[in-house]
């Protein structure tokens, strides 16, 4: 990154750029969202690091394999992680907290570990909204299901 390189937050202003610019295709194709490949993982944005003025996180939503945990993923350079996240369904809002924090060679990754009945909701839902520093970010549906679907989690018992 040039310029400054200490620790700094994404603002939401500069987050709700990123997010305005993907829906209304003034971003590559690439960040508006890819499945990948041999992972329950779904990308809903691609971490873009230059220029500075159009920085964003990497999102995505998934399943972890060994405990089938459903979790939202946060990770940028210099990203300062929320303690939280919310996720907007059908116009109710709720809470998923960060569970884990790592930061490596300047890159940090969030893990927010959504409970049962948080996923529950999500899955039965018209319609989702990810919520990050105020900014909020149109989940898709049918790629929700893959991702967050299936059995129901049983090690997160949280509610």
């Amino acid at each position: 990154m040039t310029g400054n390189t200490s620790r700094t937050c994404f603002s939401s202003s500069e987050l709700e750029e990123q997010i305005r610019q993907t829906k209304q295709g003034l971003q590559s194709p690439k960040a508006v969202g890819r499945s990948t490949d041999g992972a329950p993982r779904y990308v809903l944005l691609d971490e873009v690091k230059e220029p500075p003025a159009k920085r964003q996180p990497e999102i995505s939503l998934g399943t972890h394999v060994d405990s089938s945990n459903r979790y939202v993923l946060v990770a940028a350079e210099g990203l300062i992680a929320p303690r939280q996240v919310q996720v907007v369904c059908d116009q109710e809002a709720r809470n998923i907290p960060l569970a884990t924090s790592v930061t490596e060679s300047g890159r940090t990754i969030a893990t927010y570990e959504a409970s049962r009945a948080t996923v529950s909701v999500a899955l039965a839902a018209q319609s989702c909204d990810l919520v990050l520093a105020g900014a909020r970010l149109s989940i898709p549906k049918d790629n929700l299901a893959i991702v967050w679907g299936g059995s129901p989690p049983a090690a997160n018992t949280r509610r």
